[in-house]
């Protein structure tokens, strides 16, 4: 279902779903990767909030909260 709506929204929404929750790693992959073709390909801002550290490595700036408040990025 997220990567249908993912693909549905481009350039008309200003907010998503949840890209990768609760799938197997080689699924997850694949939509960040589709995120990066997106991101790359048509200048489509992705912004995506992730638990997984792993994650970082498809994001070209990441930005760490703590208690509410930016410590990095």
């Amino acid at each position: 279902m997220a990567y249908y709506y993912t693909l549905f929204c481009v350039g008309l929404c200003r907010r998503g779903v949840k890209g990768c929750a609760n799938l197997d790693t080689t699924t997850s992959r694949q939509i960040l990767e589709l995120f990066r073709k997106l991101n790359r390909d048509l200048g489509q801002t992705i912004v995506m909030v992730s638990h997984e550290p792993w994650h970082t490595e498809y994001f070209d700036r990441v930005i760490t909260l703590q208690d509410g408040e930016i410590i990095a990025g």
